[in-house]
C-alpha cells in the first residue's frame, strides 16, 4: 500500500475506551456517582442517628412560643417635646 493510499483511508480507528472525549466523560460521571452516592449515605447515616437519639430536626420549633419575654425596643429613644 502507497503513503497516498494510507492517507486517504485516515488515521487507524481507535478503541473507544482510548478516546480522551470518550474517557474524560467517563471519568466525570464515575465522579459524580460516587459523590452523590457518598451525599446519599451521609443523609441516611445522619437520620438513623438522630433517630436513634430521638432528636428532632426541621423548623417545628417555630410554631412554639419562646418562653420568656422579646423586647421590641432594645434601646429607648428619649422622646422630644
Amino acid at each position: 500500500m502507497s503513503v497516498d493510499a494510507q492517507r486517504a483511508l485516515g488515521p487507524p480507528p481507535v478503541a473507544l475506551y482510548n478516546r480522551p472525549k470518550i474517557r474524560a466523560v467517563f471519568y466525570q460521571l464515575v465522579l459524580l456517582a460516587a459523590v452523590l452516592w457518598f451525599g446519599y449515605e451521609f443523609a441516611l447515616n445522619a437520620k438513623a442517628n438522630l433517630d436513634a437519639q430521638k432528636i428532632t430536626s426541621g423548623f417545628g420549633f417555630l410554631e412554639n412560643a419562646a418562653g420568656f419575654g422579646i423586647c421590641v425596643d432594645a434601646v429607648k429613644e428619649p422622646t422630644s417635646n
